[in-house]
């Protein structure tokens, strides 16, 4: 099984939620990638320090729906 995931990246418990999602998910063979719709609610600095404290997983930061396709074809799903 393949789930993606779609968010939006925010300094708010919602992260924390997405976060322990992806690792349950994970924990039980699941791939799991995650998209993070672009809403320009932080600078970029902070943007990659939030993700950074996610830890390595699959994700892609997207504006357009084109771009979400694009990755959901990349990562067969």
């Amino acid at each position: 099984m393949r789930i993606l995931l779609t968010s939006i990246l925010c300094h708010s418990g919602l992260m924390t939620h997405v976060w322990d999602l992806v690792k349950y998910l994970e924990s039980r063979g699941i791939f799991v990638a995650v998209a993070y719709q672009n809403v320009n609610f932080l600078p970029t600095d902070e943007e990659e320090n939030l993700l950074n404290t996610l830890g390595n997983h699959n994700y892609c930061i997207y504006d357009t729906v084109e771009e979400l396709a694009i990755f959901v074809r990349r990562h067969n799903i």
